[in-house]
């Protein structure tokens, strides 16, 4: 097997490209093998959470797992599965996307469920990658990225969380697309 082998439980979907799907092209660009648990694949199609518990298990008694990165995990069941794997099998590091908002502003992630995201998922998270909607529903803000100081207080709040590093995307602001990386040694903007 490559010695780079992520796990990656998420989401699947039919249109405008998948996350999954995403995943799966960006690691063989870079000879990584995925492995991919769906979690959910239509809205009405959501996975128990033991099912994705031994999902996860599988792989990782199949294969050596190098790296976790999450999408879409649907709800507060689903996302204490997915964490209590992650301790379990001693898994990481851990790539979090919080996915809980179409860029439409549609949820995705049940309501009950942002708090168990910030709470047991986030301070696994190795880098925690939200957009700036969901940057802003995970601290509670109206908005967090339309000024540079408010991306960067966003940014820092979200590390605060417990989160090693904090990837900031910016591709949904007005003018400028930039990225911000944030970790407890500083912050780079990583233009788009």
């Amino acid at each position: 097997y490559p010695l780079r082998s992520p796990v990656g439980p998420g989401s699947l979907a039919c249109h405008r490209g998948s996350r999954v799907n995403q995943d799966v092209l960006i690691d063989r660009r870079y000879d990584v093998f995925h492995r991919a648990l769906l979690v959910r694949v239509r809205r009405v199609d959501v996975l128990d959470p033991e099912a994705v518990r031994a999902q996860i298990g599988a792989v990782v008694d199949d294969f050596p797992v190098a790296a976790v990165k999450t999408g879409m995990l649907a709800n507060a069941e689903i996302i204490r599965a997915v964490a209590a794997a992650i301790d379990d099998h001693g898994l990481g590091p851990v790539v979090e996307d919080p996915v809980c908002v179409a860029g439409s502003g549609d949820p995705l992630l049940e309501p009950d469920a942002l708090d168990v995201l910030r709470d047991e998922l986030v301070p696994r998270a190795t880098v925690l990658t939200p957009n700036l909607l969901e940057a802003a529903l995970l601290t509670g803000r109206e908005t967090a990225g339309e000024t540079d100081d408010e991306l960067a207080r966003t940014a820092r709040e979200l590390l605060a969380m417990g989160a090693g590093a904090v990837l900031l995307k910016g591709g949904h602001r007005r003018g400028d697309a930039d990225d911000l990386f944030v970790d407890p040694a500083g912050s780079v903007v990583l233009e788009a």
